[in-house]
């Protein structure tokens, strides 16, 4: 499954984008709970 996921870049750019949104949620929610702002970042590793 994950080798024709990985195959797939239509796949592998949708759940991309989907854990950058889920991530910079969190980490967004946990800022405002404590009181900070922060900015998330994103870069393709090398």
């Amino acid at each position: 499954m994950k080798e024709s996921a990985e195959a797939n870049s239509t796949l592998m750019n949708g759940a991309r984008e989907r854990a950058k949104t889920l991530l910079s949620q969190y980490v967004t929610k946990i800022g405002d709970l404590q009181g900070a702002k922060y900015e998330v970042q994103f870069r393709d590793a090398e």
